[in-house]
């Protein structure tokens, strides 16, 4: 066991001190965290959490109407002049009411008004127009409630099972965060099955033939140097979706607390804190076993390899099955077909379709059992076969092709 663990530590070391792990794994991370620490310190400095945008000058008593958008408040256009000139503000909007009902607005300032002020202007204006209208046009009040009538449109919700039940705010919140956690693993799943597939193999491949590897399996067993191998690229693994779990902390924590981001974290909260616990699920697990499923076969291909050169070929079938998933798990994720849910409990497919049709609502927990269950028993096999063949593959340095080679396993 000593020796396992020494060949997992070297293998680890050696993966994580070049500058192509800090390109790939740490320096988005950095670069994120950079970005939102200068934002952050720069505001507090500057103060712009006080920082004051526009005003409002409205004749009569008209002001509660459009409140919300100005955060600086004047009483007369002479005091939103002096605080224009003191550069408390970047202009104001006078806004006049006529005796007949009409509402103009003008504004002053000293650059362009901004497009989204400028938008928010016109739909609280437009509002206070369309009350007015309705007061100067003395309409009874049957006549009134006729021009309120809206559109009235109900939403329901169809169950696995076929049930339905009415969609409420939270049932959308909920599945918009399905939606969006699912999208997110899918794309996760891809790239991270791609650089560990090509690091694990490259590993493998580079050792392979070299002189030192019969001296290594003279002083330990083959299988075991293999298990090492693998521990070794799965702890590289942790440590990338740790340093990308600790910018997702970062963003939580800081995003709020940014001007420019507040709005959006305030608005959309539970949206946000959902998706969250639909990242921090079973398909946590599924994506582990995907990975592990996926660096013991990359094992296998690197052991095949005669060359480096060689390696991209053998590796064709496993990237293959791969992109295919990729392409295929929109489909296969709201179809509700016999392929569709046998396929989507198959090894490695699994990661990017279940979490899909769990969105879905097409598959639930019996789905996300079984594929876990296929999903171990075929890591256990892979790890067992791949184990006992690892030492012969890797000291057979000839230029047979690769059939060859995998019938002589069984001598």
């Amino acid at each position: 066991m000593k020796k396992i663990w020494l060949v997992t530590k070297e293998t680890f070391i050696r993966q994580t001190k070049g500058i192509t792990f800090i390109l790939s794994v740490l320096a988005p991370v950095i670069f994120m965290g950079v970005i939102f620490a200068v934002i952050f310190v720069s505001q507090k400095l500057s103060g712009s959490d006080n920082q004051i945008d526009n005003a409002i000058v409205i004749s009569k008593n008209y002001a509660p109407a459009v409140k919300d958008i100005s955060n600086f408040e004047v009483k007369s256009e002479s005091a939103a002049k002096k605080a224009l000139a003191d550069d408390d503000i970047k202009g104001y909007v006078k806004v006049n009411v006529s005796n007949s009902g009409q509402i103009t607005a003008s504004w002053l300032g000293k650059e362009a008004m901004d497009g989204d002020d400028k938008s928010n202007l016109m739909e609280s204006l437009q509002k206070l127009q369309q009350s007015l209208n309705v007061q100067f046009a003395g309409l009874t009040t049957n006549q009134l409630k006729t021009l309120s009538k809206s559109v009235k449109i109900s939403e329901k919700i169809s169950g696995h099972n076929g049930s339905e039940k009415k969609a409420t705010r939270a049932d959308l919140t909920a599945k918009s965060a399905k939606t969006i956690a699912a999208n997110v693993f899918i794309w996760i799943t891809y790239f991270i099955l791609l650089t560990y597939i090509s690091t694990m193999a490259q590993e493998i491949a580079t050792e392979k033939g070299s002189k030192i590897m019969e001296i290594i399996f003279s002083s330990m067993r083959g299988g075991d140097y293999f298990v090492g191998k693998v521990l070794g690229v799965l702890g590289v693994f942790l440590v990338h979706v740790l340093a990308y779990v600790a910018l997702l902390g970062l963003a939580i924590i800081i995003g709020p607390k940014i001007e420019m981001f507040a709005g959006f974290f305030k608005s959309n909260h539970e949206l946000i804190s959902q998706v969250i616990a639909n990242l921090l699920s079973w398909n946590l697990v599924l994506l582990l076993l995907s990975v592990v499923l996926s660096i013991v076969l990359a094992a296998f291909c690197g052991a095949l390899a005669n060359r480096v050169e060689d390696l991209q070929k053998i590796l064709a079938p496993i990237i293959y099955i791969v992109i295919i998933a990729l392409i295929a798990a929109p489909s296969l994720s709201k179809g509700d077909s016999i392929f569709a849910q046998v396929v989507s409990c198959l090894p490695l497919l699994s990661g990017f379709i279940l979490p899909g049709r769990v969105a879905e609502g097409v598959a639930g927990t019996p789905e996300l059992v079984i594929a876990t269950i296929v999903s171990v028993v075929t890591l256990v096999l892979a790890i067992y076969f791949v184990r006992k063949a690892y030492p012969k593959l890797i000291l057979q340095t000839d230029d047979g092709n690769i059939l060859k080679k995998i019938k002589r396993l069984k001598g």
